[in-house]
């Protein structure tokens, strides 16, 4: 569970693709010759880099090329930098931070170490590992349990779900605001399960 830039990609494509209409319904007004009387260069007609026959006689327009390409390349530069995928992993978590009361603070590994015990317990389990991401108000947890390859992996997602996430929710004191449960399948086995014969 990676935040990505969903919602700021949303924004900037309508934002570009609203400019980008805006010009083009402009570029179609001018070409109609809709703004002809407001400006007589801006008649169909008209040809207002008559007297320009090569770019040298425009002084402004390599500086102002430059000035767009170089804002087009930091825009970009910026755009393509927000879709790196980022884990918004939890380094500790704050119960209590009234100054009155004192300050509660955990760290998040206690509880990730927690919840990977306890699904280690369950049937079938060969191995766990939990991250935790966000604050505690609006935490994010993954569960990745490794089962053996003939153990039943529904019924390890459904008591991870039943029995860990719950357990998990109620050392926070609050609903996770997401959670997912990442399963692996192996041949080995993690546990040793002896018989005595007497």
């Amino acid at each position: 569970m990676k935040t990505r830039a969903g919602v700021l990609n949303r924004v900037l494509l309508g934002m570009l693709g609203t400019l980008l209409l805006a010009i083009g319904v402009t570029w179609g007004l001018i070409a109609a010759g809709v703004f002809a009387g407001v400006d007589p260069l801006l008649a169909p007609e008209a040809r207002p880099w008559a007297g320009a026959t090569t770019v040298e006689t425009l002084a402004w327009l390599p500086a102002v090329m430059v000035a767009v390409g170089v804002m087009l390349a930091v825009a970009g530069l910026a755009w393509v930098i927000a879709q790196i995928p980022r884990s918004r992993r939890a380094a500790t978590l704050r119960f209590h931070a009234d100054a009155r009361t004192g300050t509660t603070v955990m760290d998040a590994a206690v509880l990730t170490d927690a919840v990977a015990a306890t699904a280690e317990t369950l049937d079938d389990v060969v191995a766990a590992r939990a991250v935790l991401r966000g604050a505690r108000r609006d935490a994010e947890l993954a569960v990745q349990v490794t089962v053996q390859e003939r153990g039943d992996v529904a019924a390890v997602v459904r008591r991870v779900h039943d029995e860990v996430l719950p357990q998990t929710v109620q050392a926070l004191g609050v609903p996770l605001s997401a959670a997912g449960i990442l399963v692996d399948v192996t041949r080995q086995s993690g546990r040793r399960h002896e018989v005595r014969v007497q």
